[in-house]
């Protein structure tokens, strides 16, 4: 770190002691900062998220503002499960394990499509299916108002990669138990999905640690997303310490890759489970 870059990070610490937070000078040097250090050779997000805790910057409002200024250099991938181009959506060939429930929800989730179904015996063909690109979407069961997030079922969407599509809630003929199906694709999420209006983001964090997740919540809302559900979730069979599953609900405003960036410079692990909406 050179005496320019060294200057600065005195300069934002100083600025930081003082009793009321001054946002606009904090943005004012956090912009020097960002130019000093690529000046230095720091080239990934990583190294940004060390080069901020070295100057004390550490609370979700903070590490956002950096975010913002980061957001258009060209700091490597947001994670490998994303992409910014959009994804083209081919005619529906879904596997499924047929039954009255699951067959309900081909007009939720396909409309007026045309679809293909491939009819299977078990949950697991399904995923083998999907996989093996027989079929380019699956229909599983991920959550009932009886027992809560289906684990299993998480268990073998994480297995094999796959990303949640869409959503539907399917009333069983008794009228008190609903269960809720996915719509299941191997394709990566495109962040340019939201100008189709998906406003529903899922993720796992990788850690059980509760501590983090008032940080992480505290960046979501300032980024216009509003948790609707936290959970753990198992994500492998052997493992005691299940992690946190988050959905949010995005307002029209929302700022997804802001609130990523974040995440990296946070050092908080996470995989993405999808960007969906709840179809009626």
């Amino acid at each position: 770190m050179n005496k320019e870059t060294d200057t600065i990070i005195k300069n934002i610490k100083s600025i930081k002691s003082e009793s009321e937070l001054r946002l606009k000078a904090l943005k004012l040097w956090l912009r020097e900062l960002v130019s000093a250090a690529h000046r230095d050779g720091f080239s990934t997000y990583e190294d940004f998220a060390e080069l901020l805790k070295s100057a004390d910057i550490n609370t979700p409002e903070e590490m956002l503002i950096a975010a913002r200024m980061l957001r258009y250099e060209d700091l490597g991938e947001l994670h490998g499960d994303f992409t910014m181009q959009p994804i083209d959506k081919p005619h529906y060939v879904v596997s499924n394990f047929c039954n009255s429930l699951s067959e309900e929800t081909y007009e939720h989730f396909f409309g007026d499509k045309e679809y293909k179904i491939i009819k299977r015996n078990s949950f697991g063909e399904l995923f083998d299916d999907v996989y093996n690109e027989t079929a380019n979407y699956c229909i599983v069961p991920i959550e009932n108002n009886t027992y809560g997030t289906l684990g299993n079922f998480y268990i073998q969407i994480f297995d094999y990669g796959l990303k949640i599509v869409k959503v539907c809630d399917i009333l069983h003929p008794d009228g008190d138990d609903e269960t809720r199906f996915a719509l299941l694709s191997s394709a990566p999420i495109s962040l340019a999905s939201l100008e189709d209006g998906e406003d529903h983001f899922e993720l796992v964090i990788h850690s059980s640690d509760g501590s983090i997740i008032p940080r992480i919540l505290e960046a979501a809302m300032l980024c216009k997303m509003i948790p609707e559900r936290i959970d753990s979730v198992p994500l492998s069979r052997l493992k005691k310490d299940h992690p946190f599953k988050i959905v949010f609900k995005m307002l029209p405003d929302v700022n997804l890759p802001d609130f990523l960036i974040y995440l990296i410079l946070d050092g908080i692990s996470y995989t993405p489970v999808g960007i969906f909406n709840i179809c009626e």
